[in-house]
């Protein structure tokens, strides 16, 4: 029964570049699980959906959109048109940015994990 890493090494049936090959794809897999989720975590879009909940700058739109009736004229009007319109805007370009993040990195990522790992794996055992 081999008790070192070196026995173990003469033991295995694949040439040592090989494992040291296989090695690196699997830390890889590994560490893009990890990277995976925290990209869903900080983008905080784990699917993509038609109704989700408002975030803090839509919000904000829809208060100033609100209270700009009671203020027909003046500076507080302009000042709460002016919110209302930049925060939409940002909102907008927010939720954007984090669907294009999401197609962009991580359904790819997603997909090399899922589809591409196991077929690589597969396909690098049956060479040798």
């Amino acid at each position: 029964m081999p008790k070192t890493l070196n026995e173990i090494k003469e033991l295995s049936a694949y040439p040592d570049n090989f494992q040291k090959a296989i090695n690196f794809i699997k830390i890889t897999q590994e560490y893009t699980q990890d990277v995976v989720a925290a990209i869903e975590k900080l983008i905080s879009v784990s699917q993509p959906k038609r109704h989700s909940k408002p975030n803090d700058l839509e919000r904000l739109a829809h208060v100033a959109q609100k209270y700009m009736p009671y203020f027909v004229s003046g500076s507080f009007y302009e000042a709460l048109q002016a919110t209302a319109t930049v925060c939409i805007s940002v909102a907008k370009q927010e939720r954007e940015a984090q669907m294009e993040a999401f197609q962009r990195v991580v359904v790819p990522m997603k997909s090399w994990i899922q589809e591409d790992y196991p077929r690589l794996m597969k396909v690098a055992y049956q060479l040798t």
